[in-house]
């Protein structure tokens, strides 16, 4: 039988890893996304390969907020008046409805509002949509929106499908399980995990340990509400939307054990690199001016702890 391996087992795997993937409040309220599985979902991420896959387009220029070239990705946001993003709303930290107002809010909804005022200037009209992982690349693909921000690891699945950013965020994953479980390996192998159909870790998982039971969500929260109910045993996240996933219940608990690395990016459709180098260019700007440093501590530092932006890698030819 194949063994689950333990993170601190992982050193190899992670090397090549890391190389692969970098290139509650008592109000809160998740919300239920239709589960839409599509021909272009990331089931196969971690067996695809392409060219430097955490080396994204250089950026362009910057011109003035509201001024972008008309004959440009960006200029035809702004004919229309709004930029479509398509993002999640039940990732506490990232992108989670509150309950007071109805709106979207988080550290990537700062993001999607500093691009879409970039592109169209202040007060900026933002549409979002929410989209699973399983069904983001879908949507791009299909031009329905312009871009996604939906914690979507920066791996060749995404470029396959996909114009891809810079790195917004880098980070690991952590598993959250009860209290007092036995850290035996025997243990481990036997005990259920729940991951998002779609997301990097749910292929990683399925690659690395065949063997393991495997209880599928639409969503994080889905898979949280599953191992409430006692469906899975345990799940595995990107760790800031582990910790905001463990705020909501006081019988869960994050291990500190660092699973596999990941780097978030912004999606737009393959042919948008003109969107894609804009959307570096912001990426850029935020980070210089203390903006992308001042939305980290608001909304991920309470729950993950200290957090710096990522180093970008340019240069990518196609």
């Amino acid at each position: 039988m194949s063994r689950f391996p333990r993170p601190r087992a992982l050193a190899p795997v992670l090397v090549a890893l890391a190389v692969l993937l970098a290139g509650c409040s008592a109000g809160y309220r998740p919300t239920d996304v239709p589960y839409r599985p599509t021909p272009t979902q990331r089931g196969g991420g971690l067996t695809q390969e392409c060219s430097n896959p955490g080396r994204s387009f250089d950026p362009s220029e910057l011109p003035p907020a509201g001024q972008v070239p008309s004959n440009s990705s960006m200029g035809r946001v702004a004919d229309r008046g709004r930029l479509i993003v398509g993002v999640s709303s039940d990732t506490l930290t990232m992108a989670s409805r509150d309950a007071r107002t109805g709106d979207i809010t988080g550290f990537e909804i700062d993001l999607a509002r500093g691009i879409a005022e970039a592109i169209l200037g202040p007060g900026a009209k933002l549409d979002l949509r929410v989209v699973t992982p399983a069904d983001a690349l879908a949507q791009i693909d299909g031009g329905e929106i312009d871009l996604v921000i939906d914690q979507v690891a920066m791996d060749c699945a995404a470029w396959n499908g996909a114009a891809v950013s810079a790195p917004y965020l880098s980070t690991d994953h952590a598993a959250i399980e009860r209290p007092g479980v036995s850290p035996s390996a025997d243990a481990a192998e036997r005990r259920s995990v729940c991951t998002p159909a779609g997301t990097a870790i749910d292929a990683w998982i399925g690659s690395q340990a065949p063997s393991r039971p495997r209880v599928t969500g639409r969503t994080w929260s889905d898979c949280l509400m599953k191992f409430q109910r006692g469906e899975a045993d345990s799940l595995v996240a990107p760790r800031p939307i582990a910790r905001g996933l463990a705020a909501q219940d006081p019988y869960a608990e994050v291990g500190p054990e660092p699973w596999i690395p990941i780097s978030f990016a912004v999606l737009a459709p393959k042919q948008n690199r003109d969107m894609i180098r804009f959307v570096n260019a912001v990426l850029a700007q935020r980070v210089s001016s203390g903006e992308w440093q001042r939305s980290y501590d608001r909304w991920v530092r309470p729950y993950a702890g200290d957090g710096r932006p990522p180093q970008p890698q340019y240069g990518r030819a196609a």
